[in-house]
């Protein structure tokens, strides 16, 4: 698999969470800003796929690490679905930078 390709699938992944926090009972705008933001983090990483370093892809990985501890801190508390979506977004990028590391 590409790298564009598990970037890709990490964005994926992290729109399963905003979608989840838009159907969401109670309201998530907290969670959903911290999601965007991870969002664009990945999408930033999409776009120069081709030239994407271990160093980017860690980076993005300890976002998307911290988004996930804030997520769980957040009042009311983000659903399963949204923080599992997160979870598979950490997984993929953690593949990718092994990779990277070889």
């Amino acid at each position: 698999m590409s790298v564009k390709s598990q970037l890709h699938a990490c964005s994926d992944a992290l729109m399963v969470a905003v979608r989840a926090a838009q159907r969401a009972a109670t309201s998530q705008a907290p969670s959903l800003k911290i999601l965007r933001a991870c969002q664009d983090v990945i999408e930033q990483l999409e776009q120069s796929a081709t030239e994407v370093s271990v160093v980017e892809i860690e980076m993005a990985l300890n976002v998307v690490t911290q988004a996930l501890v804030e997520l769980g801190r957040q009042q009311p508390a983000p659903t399963p679905a949204m923080l599992g979506a997160v979870r598979n977004a950490v997984d993929r990028l953690k593949r990718l930078s092994a990779e990277f590391s070889g």
